[in-house]
């Protein structure tokens, strides 16, 4: 069919837009495609980026973007669709693509689909995040995995329209093993143990690779995500990430006075806590700890505690 817009997109980041979104409006914080737009995006990544709905992506009316190695990685939605969000009326299929740590206050963490015709996703991994399902369909939508690693999300991994999903198809429920503790610059290559990899398929595999990347950590090291994966929301912000000297630290809905906000490592001991303005909910980290120190270069948490909500947001000091 003909598109009113195609454009292609290959190796774009996304990284710290916000739509300061409200209801009924504010949608799309890394992109926003309308009416009959067919962008092709490769290897992008989307990062940290907010809005109302689909936070980082937000596809409506006939639309048809084409999704292929992309990553979706720390996104956050206040209504549904904390990754992306798919009211388009085309079939759409996503390939390859990761999301993971993806935070919603509604549905969906990592996509939600109000698509009439049927999304596909083939050999992608959805791990780690936050909010009501990790994949949610509204109005009819209908969303069908092939190859894919549904691990880790807080609210249950195959639920919601893709119950039942988990045994067909080569799809599979195991902790894809991200390198992003052991190697901060490539964190979502696989250890070399995931079952991710075409090698250590559970079964008699048929499905490739899952996901966008390969090994970037080798045998011998430990692991373990699971334990350092908490609950992703959507009020936390920090800017920039990575960081070198100072990282600032921000409540996107204004001040929360019994807010708790404590910095661990990859070993999970705190190394700082931290306390917020009581005026603005803003606070800075030269990247020292308890005792003024200057603590390593490296992957530390942060992890913010109130009397209604916990999350928690992984950042990267830089030398």
């Amino acid at each position: 069919m003909p598109f009113g817009i195609s454009c292609w997109l290959d190796g774009c980041v996304f990284d710290d837009n916000d739509t300061h979104g409200e209801p009924g409006g504010g949608n799309g914080g890394g992109i926003f495609c309308a009416d009959a737009s067919a962008p092709v995006l490769r290897d992008c990544v989307f990062l940290d980026n907010h809005a109302y709905s689909g936070g980082g992506a937000y596809c409506i009316g006939s639309a048809a973007p084409d999704l292929a190695s992309c990553t979706f990685w720390e996104d956050g939605a206040a209504h549904f669709g904390g990754g992306v969000a798919l009211l388009s009326s085309e079939p759409l299929t996503i390939r390859e693509c990761t999301f993971a740590y993806n935070g919603v206050a509604g549905f969906g963490g990592a996509i939600a689909c109000w698509t009439p015709a049927p999304t596909t996703l083939e050999n992608c991994i959805i791990a780690y995040n936050g909010g009501q399902y990790a994949v949610h369909c509204e109005a009819g939508g209908e969303a069908l995995l092939s190859c894919c690693d549904v691990y880790g999300n807080p609210d249950g991994d195959w639920t919601d329209c893709i119950a039942g999903q988990d045994t067909l198809d080569g799809n599979i429920t195991a902790d894809p093993l991200f390198c992003m503790a052991l190697n901060p610059d490539a964190p979502f290559t696989l250890h070399v143990d995931s079952q991710c990899l075409p090698a250590n398929y559970p079964s008699e595999g048929y499905c490739g690779r899952i996901g966008l990347h390969g090994v970037g950590c080798p045998e011998g090291v430990s692991v373990r995500n699971d334990a350092i994966a908490a609950s992703v929301g959507t009020l936390l912000r920090v800017t920039p990430n990575p960081f070198s000297r100072q990282l600032t630290v921000r409540i996107v809905d204004g001040l929360v006075p019994s807010a708790r906000l404590q910095i661990y490592n990859v070993s999970g001991q705190l190394v700082r806590e931290l306390t917020l303005s009581q005026r603005r909910g803003v606070v800075t980290w030269d990247g020292t700890d308890l005792l003024g120190r200057a603590v390593a270069t490296g992957i530390y948490f942060l992890r913010l505690e109130t009397a209604s909500h916990s999350e928690t947001r992984r950042v990267s000091l830089m030398p």
